[in-house]
């Protein structure tokens, strides 16, 4: 008895993994992931874009380095400004805008699976 419900668990299990991997694969070539995949790319590609990132992230490693208060508060304020700049480029927009949409999706999935466990 118990072996045949091991049996029919570790089946719904499997059935479960299976339909997960090909939602993921599924996603994974959509045309919403493809969009956001390109953007990275196009990010990734432009020199000015990946400097800034850089910069961005020096500004906040300095930051966690330093105990001196007003430095750190520089740094930060450094860091955002960078941050801000690389916002309100339109490469980084567009692939924000395509980030939002593949996390609604993953975030309903999840939602959905915890309803399901709950």
């Amino acid at each position: 008895m118990a072996l045949q419900w091991y049996n029919e668990t570790a089946m719904e299990n499997e059935e479960f993994l299976d339909e997960e991997l090909q939602f993921l694969e599924d996603l994974r070539n959509s045309a919403c992931y493809q969009d956001m995949q390109r953007f990275s790319d196009a990010i990734s590609a432009d020199a000015t874009l990946s400097a800034f990132a850089q910069k961005r992230d020096q500004a906040y490693q300095k930051a966690a380095e330093t105990s001196d208060e007003s430095q750190k508060r520089t740094f930060l304020i450094q860091a955002k400004e960078l941050d801000d700049q690389l916002k309100s480029s339109p490469k980084v927009k567009a692939y924000l805008i395509a980030y939002d949409r593949v996390r609604k999706v993953i975030d309903t999935l999840n939602n959905g699976i915890l309803k399901e466990i709950a």
